[in-house]
């Protein structure tokens, strides 16, 4: 076995890092909500990233897209950084953050169903079944609305978070079709 030289655990703990942030993005998002205003809070996630992002974009000398990926830029723009985050939040408001974490489980799947819709492709059989499966387990899960001392969730909150995980799913392929035009992939994630 040949061990690549520059791998180690940096990779590893970068990974690691980002899977808690993510895992705990429900909660946190549900903690800022119950005090600001939801629509501050989401917009703040953006206004704080690109404060962070726009001197990186500076630094690495990151272009704006060519005139004819405008489209996919702005969708990617729009969907991840104003429409998921105020969605997402406002739901994470009304629901419990359990449900808003279960929930934001189905981005693989829109995320897929939204690439072949863009693509005009079909996915395999086996993708529609292993969809399914994991998406009636999310409506089994999320659709317990009984009390066992958990946080209050509502529909609405869950639907609202379903939506706003379908615009994630939209600006994710939105991203992905500017790294396919050669379109620089830190440039779509900044």
């Amino acid at each position: 076995m040949t061990v690549q030289r520059g791998t180690g655990w940096l990779p590893l703990a970068v990974a690691l890092a980002v899977v808690i942030v993510w895992g705990a993005s429900s909660v946190l998002t549900k903690i800022a909500a119950r005090e600001i205003d939801p629509v501050v809070v989401g917009l703040s996630r953006t206004v704080l990233g690109g404060i962070v992002g726009a001197p990186l974009a500076l630094a690495f000398r990151i272009s704006l897209p060519k005139r004819e990926h405008w489209a996919a830029f702005a969708i990617s723009a729009f969907c991840g950084f104003i429409g998921f985050p105020i969605l997402f939040t406002i739901g994470q408001r009304m629901t419990s953050a359990m449900h808003g974490g279960l929930i934001l489980a189905v981005l693989p799947i829109f995320t897929g169903l939204v690439a072949a819709a863009v693509e005009g492709s079909r996915p395999a059989g086996r993708w529609w079944l292993g969809s399914a499966i994991a998406f009636a387990g999310e409506v089994i899960l999320v659709g317990d609305r009984s009390p066992s001392g958990a946080a209050a969730s509502s529909l609405p909150g869950d639907l609202l978070i379903l939506l706003a995980s379908l615009l994630a799913a939209c600006g994710y392929v939105a991203g992905a079709r500017l790294s396919q035009a050669r379109y620089a992939s830190l440039g779509a994630a900044l």
